[in-house]
């Protein structure tokens, strides 16, 4: 592998808007491959089976309540893992939300696909060195003392790849079976 292109930034490269707007997660065992494209990218993702189970799980945000992080180190041994994290606040607990979220926690690992507040759309749990190796999810609430403090879940998924995540820019089925396209 060589290094073929370098990277140009321009104007609007410095004007980005940050955070994640939309996240799908999957159970990792539902996925049997992505697409992938030409440009370190997945075009199409397929899934064993059409039932409720087996598809996309939406979860909306509002302006700063979700990040999706990576890092990659270089080991003593060379080797370059990708450590992955999302973080994201659901306001208000209650029941709904609660049984939404200890179904990704039960999960033994997640896919996701996190779309950002830009229209960029990016794979946490699969890449093409470790396939469907999936990303844990973990749930915190904090209910405070006083009217203004929080009232909310925090939603952690973290997890370990080879590569950075892959974009995403095809269609999806979400629960109850909506097709989704996210470009």
């Amino acid at each position: 592998m060589s290094l073929e292109a370098g990277i140009s930034i321009v104007c609007d490269d410095e004007i980005v808007v940050g955070g994640v707007k939309t996240l799908y997660l999957i159970n990792k065992t539902a996925v049997t491959g992505f697409t992938l494209g030409t440009d370190h990218n997945y075009t199409a993702v397929s899934v064993s089976s059409t039932t409720a189970a087996y598809q996309w799980h939406k979860f909306e945000f509002q302006e700063d309540t979700c990040t999706a992080n990576w890092e990659q180190a270089i080991n003593d041994n060379k080797s370059k893992p990708v450590s992955t994290s999302i973080a994201c606040t659901i306001p208000h607990q209650e029941k709904v939300k609660a049984k939404a979220l200890q179904d990704a926690v039960n999960c033994c690992g997640l896919i996701a696909i996190a779309v950002t507040y830009s229209g960029e759309s990016f794979v946490y749990g699969y890449d093409e060195k470790v396939e469907n190796k999936g990303i844990n999810a973990a749930v915190n609430g904090e209910v405070g003392a006083t009217l203004d403090d929080n009232n909310a879940f925090l939603l952690r998924l973290e997890g370990s790849q080879r590569e950075l995540p892959y974009q995403y820019a095809g269609t999806i089925v979400t629960t109850g079976g909506v097709v989704v396209t996210i470009a």
